[in-house]
Protein backbone atom coordinates (compact mmCIF):
# COMPACT_ATOMS: atom_id res chain seq x y z
CA UNK A 1 0.00 0.00 0.00
CA UNK A 2 1.57 3.24 -1.16
CA UNK A 3 1.25 6.38 0.89
CA UNK A 4 -0.38 9.31 -0.86
CA UNK A 5 -0.63 12.64 0.95
CA UNK A 6 -4.04 14.14 1.29
CA UNK A 7 -4.94 16.64 -1.39
CA UNK A 8 -7.65 19.25 -1.18
CA UNK A 9 -9.20 20.56 -4.37
CA UNK A 10 -8.99 24.32 -4.80
CA UNK A 11 -11.68 25.85 -6.94
CA UNK A 12 -10.49 28.64 -9.21
CA UNK A 13 -13.48 30.83 -8.40
CA UNK A 14 -12.41 31.07 -4.76
CA UNK A 15 -9.18 32.94 -5.46
CA UNK A 16 -9.90 34.83 -8.67
CA UNK A 17 -10.42 38.57 -8.71
CA UNK A 18 -14.06 39.53 -9.10
CA UNK A 19 -14.50 41.62 -12.22
CA UNK A 20 -17.48 43.50 -13.59
CA UNK A 21 -17.10 43.87 -17.36
CA UNK A 22 -13.32 43.66 -17.01
CA UNK A 23 -12.95 46.19 -14.18
CA UNK A 24 -12.34 45.28 -10.53
CA UNK A 25 -15.61 44.91 -8.66
CA UNK A 26 -15.00 47.47 -5.90
CA UNK A 27 -13.76 50.13 -8.31
CA UNK A 28 -16.59 49.53 -10.79
CA UNK A 29 -19.21 49.77 -8.06
CA UNK A 30 -17.62 53.03 -6.87
CA UNK A 31 -17.54 54.53 -10.36
CA UNK A 32 -21.15 53.66 -11.15
CA UNK A 33 -22.42 54.71 -7.73
CA UNK A 34 -20.78 58.12 -8.17
CA UNK A 35 -22.16 58.34 -11.71
CA UNK A 36 -25.70 57.61 -10.57
CA UNK A 37 -25.44 60.08 -7.67
CA UNK A 38 -24.27 62.82 -10.06
CA UNK A 39 -26.98 61.88 -12.55
CA UNK A 40 -29.76 61.86 -9.96
CA UNK A 41 -28.51 64.99 -8.23
CA UNK A 42 -28.17 66.84 -11.50
CA UNK A 43 -31.63 65.92 -12.74
CA UNK A 44 -33.30 66.70 -9.43
CA UNK A 45 -31.49 70.04 -9.08
CA UNK A 46 -32.60 71.23 -12.48
CA UNK A 47 -29.55 70.66 -14.65
CA UNK A 48 -31.66 68.51 -16.95
CA UNK A 49 -29.89 67.15 -20.01
CA UNK A 50 -26.45 68.26 -18.77
CA UNK A 51 -26.66 65.73 -15.93
CA UNK A 52 -26.65 62.92 -18.48
CA UNK A 53 -23.03 63.83 -19.29
CA UNK A 54 -22.13 61.79 -16.20
CA UNK A 55 -22.97 58.56 -18.05
CA UNK A 56 -20.25 58.83 -20.75
CA UNK A 57 -17.76 59.92 -18.09
CA UNK A 58 -18.64 56.85 -16.02
CA UNK A 59 -18.34 54.63 -19.09
CA UNK A 60 -14.92 56.02 -19.94
CA UNK A 61 -13.67 55.59 -16.34
CA UNK A 62 -14.94 52.02 -16.36
CA UNK A 63 -13.15 51.37 -19.66
CA UNK A 64 -9.91 52.83 -18.26
CA UNK A 65 -10.18 50.55 -15.23
CA UNK A 66 -10.78 47.57 -17.52
CA UNK A 67 -7.74 48.46 -19.64
CA UNK A 68 -5.62 48.92 -16.50
CA UNK A 69 -6.46 45.42 -15.28
CA UNK A 70 -6.42 43.69 -18.67
CA UNK A 71 -2.97 42.11 -18.33
CA UNK A 72 -3.00 41.60 -14.56
CA UNK A 73 -6.31 41.63 -12.66
CA UNK A 74 -4.43 41.89 -9.36
CA UNK A 75 -2.75 45.20 -10.31
CA UNK A 76 -5.09 47.42 -8.19
CA UNK A 77 -4.64 45.11 -5.20
CA UNK A 78 -0.86 45.23 -5.59
CA UNK A 79 -0.82 49.03 -5.86
CA UNK A 80 -3.16 49.45 -2.90
CA UNK A 81 -1.08 47.10 -0.74
CA UNK A 82 2.24 48.63 -1.77
CA UNK A 83 1.20 52.23 -1.19
CA UNK A 84 -0.64 51.52 2.06
CA UNK A 85 2.60 50.21 3.56
CA UNK A 86 4.73 53.16 2.49
CA UNK A 87 6.37 55.26 5.16
CA UNK A 88 7.11 58.34 3.06
CA UNK A 89 4.38 60.42 4.63
CA UNK A 90 4.22 62.87 7.48
CA UNK A 91 3.59 61.22 10.81
CA UNK A 92 3.51 63.51 13.87
CA UNK A 93 4.39 60.68 16.26
CA UNK A 94 8.08 59.89 16.85
CA UNK A 95 9.32 56.43 15.93
CA UNK A 96 12.59 54.57 16.31
CA UNK A 97 12.91 53.83 12.58
CA UNK A 98 12.44 56.91 10.44
CA UNK A 99 12.33 55.47 6.94
CA UNK A 100 11.86 51.74 7.18
CA UNK A 101 10.31 51.17 3.77
CA UNK A 102 11.16 53.72 1.16
CA UNK A 103 9.67 53.68 -2.29
CA UNK A 104 11.84 52.30 -5.08
CA UNK A 105 13.21 54.70 -7.65
CA UNK A 106 10.62 55.53 -10.27
CA UNK A 107 7.64 55.29 -7.89
CA UNK A 108 7.63 58.90 -6.74
CA UNK A 109 11.10 58.72 -5.19
CA UNK A 110 14.16 60.26 -6.78
CA UNK A 111 12.16 61.81 -9.62
CA UNK A 112 13.38 65.39 -9.06
CA UNK A 113 17.11 64.66 -8.97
Amino acid sequence: MDYEPRTTPMHVSLHEVRLIAGAPRNAAVGVWTATLIILYGGVSSGLGVWAFAAVPVGMSLHKLLALWTKNDPLRPVIYARAYSREKNHYCPWPSAVVNRRSRPNGFGRGMLR
